[in-house]
């Protein structure tokens, strides 16, 4: 699904996305409906938006996507835009579902594009988001699922200034990723950070750098508290990459580390 631009709809700007906790996943059933089934947060006040929805029904999801009431979409659209132009607000934690339904899709890009529309470099995020990823695609199309990428189109680095939730459920066992941080590119966590999929099957959770013959150092920063948890793989971290933890790190994985990168604590190298 092409990625939808809706800032021409805005009265005014919209911030960004964290995900709370994954709760009951009914089977997939019509996304092209509101779905009631996936309401993540249990709440009376989900609003969903869909390629189908009209003018009035996307202003209302622009309405509650900035005043932190719970948000569903099936839409992949430019979140981290939205993000980074209501930066001076101090707003409300973002509590954000996405449906996924293609095998490339992201709920969260960064690209060369944002660093030209952003006041401050690095990019900042100071909003707290609570991110949840429901991913539809049926076996055999491997579907990324993907929470937050960035994309080697320059070098540039990206802090988010308050908690991440960040919570995955692939009901087909398809998709395999939930963070990737390219080459020449920086994530830095400065709060919280927190990252499951509750998949069944195996999957792995970051992708730190690219395996390419030229390959620009990327990195993966995580300056407070953070946990991980997956049945697969959690960081893979390719020969230009590194994992710096500076607070407490807790892993709950099938295998920790993957790759040839460098993992520092505390100032000490220890992968």
């Amino acid at each position: 699904m092409p990625r939808k631009n809706i800032s021409d709809m805005l009265h005014r700007s919209v911030a960004g996305a964290v995900l709370l906790s994954i709760c009951h996943f009914a089977a997939a059933e019509a996304v092209n409906t509101k779905p009631d089934k996936f309401n993540f947060w249990e709440s009376e006040d989900l609003t969903w938006w869909s390629e189908e929805s009209t003018e009035e029904e996307t202003e209302k999801f622009l309405s509650a996507f900035s005043q932190g009431t719970p948000v569903l979409t099936n839409v992949e659209w430019d979140v981290a835009e939205q993000l980074i132009n209501d930066l001076q607000e101090d707003l409300p934690k973002l509590k954000y579902g996405f449906i996924n339904e293609g095998v490339e899709s992201a709920l969260l890009t960064f690209s060369s594009h944002h660093v030209s529309i952003s006041s401050s470099e690095p990019i900042t995020i100071n909003r707290e988001l609570d991110l949840k990823i429901l991913d539809v695609n049926h076996e055999g199309s491997a579907s990324r699922v993907l929470g937050i990428q960035t994309i080697p189109d320059s070098q540039f680095q990206v802090n988010f200034e308050k908690a991440v939730n960040l919570e995955i459920q692939r009901l087909n066992g398809t998709g395999f990723l939930a963070i990737s941080v390219a080459d020449g590119t920086e994530l830095h966590f400065l709060d919280k950070l927190t990252v499951k999929d509750y998949s069944s099957a195996p999957a792995l959770l970051v992708q730190v750098g690219e395996h390419t013959r030229n390959s620009v150092r990327s990195l993966f920063q995580l300056s407070g508290p953070s946990s991980f948890k997956t049945l697969g793989t959690a960081f893979n971290l390719e020969s230009s990459a590194c994992l710096k933890a500076s607070s407490s790190l807790n892993i709950e994985a099938g295998k920790v580390f993957t790759g040839n990168g460098k993992v520092i604590a505390d100032g000490a190298e220890v992968y």
